[in-house]
């Protein structure tokens, strides 16, 4: 099976940390996985790290530089790059990927599945309003969203809760969307036992950015 994961890549946040596993596991596992960056000359050197870790795990990365995220050329490359390696998936991740993706099936020849994963929504809406769609409004978030899930052959979101919200907001239709939760591996932490912080035999601690969603 040949895949081909696309992203706008700014920096290096949960999405591109879970790419690092990810990608490398599926290569191990016998799926031949490649991935196109897309970002911005103004987004300075933090794209070139996620690239970087993924080339040096054996990773093939495609690194389009664009001026402008809704440049035709940028759906040109794409579609050089599809239709010359001839995936079995593409496989999109955010609203831009998704937009994209779902404008190349419909201006050359769609030859492969495309699926889609939803890691969030809107974060300004997330940041007021969470998992509760009841406050959704026709924005271009929204249109465009619902747009290219007409064109998305199946999708996942990365939390059950997710997964509701895209049904709840009338972006997707549930028998169109699953669930596939982010994953990781850890090896036994050795360290000082500080008892102070125990609460039970086996526990995990999780950092993540402070917005008001979390």
């Amino acid at each position: 099976m040949k895949v081909l994961m696309i992203q706008k890549v700014k920096g290096i946040g949960g999405s591109e940390i879970y790419f690092t596993q990810m990608l490398p596991a599926l290569l191990k596992s016998g799926v031949k996985v490649e991935f196109v960056s897309v970002r911005k000359p103004k987004d300075g050197t933090e794209p070139l790290e996620l690239i970087e870790k993924l080339r040096n795990s054996g990773v093939k990365v495609y690194d389009l530089v664009v001026n402008s995220i809704y440049s035709p050329t940028l759906l040109l490359k794409l579609n050089r790059i599809i239709k010359s390696n001839k995936y079995d998936i593409v496989h999109s991740h955010l609203i831009h990927a998704d937009f994209w993706i779902a404008l190349v099936d419909i201006f050359f020849k769609k030859q492969y599945m495309h699926l889609s994963t939803k890691h969030g929504y809107d974060e300004a809406y997330m940041n007021h309003n969470g998992l509760n769609a009841t406050n959704i409004r026709s924005n271009l978030y929204f249109r465009i969203s619902k747009f290219s899930e007409k064109f998305i052959d199946y999708s996942f979101a990365v939390s059950e809760g997710l997964r509701q919200f895209y049904i709840d907001a009338k972006i997707c239709n549930g028998d169109k969307i699953g669930v596939i939760k982010h994953g990781f591996e850890l090896p036994p932490v050795q360290g000082k036992e500080n008892n102070k912080f125990r609460y039970s035999k086996n526990q995990v601690v999780i950092v993540g950015r402070l917005i008001p969603l979390k």
